[in-house]
């Protein structure tokens, strides 16, 4: 992830350049997101798979269990990333991550700002519907600046950019 000061730049400087909307904008998990992901499901994977090993030889079948837990952690960290997707309808003006379905049309302000999430700060959209509720999206997405310009486009006065 770049520096926000910078990200916001790169938002001002493309604001002028003409934007092409598709019917539906797809937006995946971040490259560095995905290798740190498969770090750790992958070696989860293998580790359960030397345990199942071990208890075959062994035959100490207790073993079997770790390992199966393991082998789960490791597929459920894989769906996990596989699942990760922001996908914006421009034609219906609707948002969705995972099992949130946002109607743009319902929404009174969206915000983009830096945010604690963990112990790292990060950029994070800020979504605060006619009925009050707030959702906090991080932009762990590809091509952030084009998510940020196609919501701009959507939504016009309603989308602000703290600095």
């Amino acid at each position: 992830m770049i520096f926000y000061e910078d990200f916001i730049k790169k938002i001002e400087e493309a604001q002028y350049e003409e934007l092409q909307l598709e019917e539906i904008e797809n937006f995946g998990l971040e490259k560095t997101k995905k290798m740190g992901g498969y770090g750790i499901a992958i070696p989860l994977m293998l580790i359960a798979a030397y345990e199942i090993f071990v208890a075959i030889f062994m035959k100490q079948y207790y073993l079997i269990l770790i390992a199966l837990v393991l082998f789960y952690f490791g597929l459920r960290q894989c769906r996990n990333m596989w699942a990760y997707k922001v996908v914006v309808n421009t034609k219906e003006k609707h948002f969705f991550f995972q099992k949130l379905d946002l109607d743009l049309h319902k929404v009174e302000k969206i915000q983009l700002r830096e945010a604690k999430i963990g112990k790292k700060v990060t950029v994070v959209l800020d979504f605060i519907t006619i009925e009050k509720k707030q959702v906090i999206i991080p932009m762990y997405m590809t091509n952030q600046l084009r998510l940020v310009r196609v919501l701009q486009n959507l939504v016009g006065s309603k989308f602000s950019i703290k600095k």
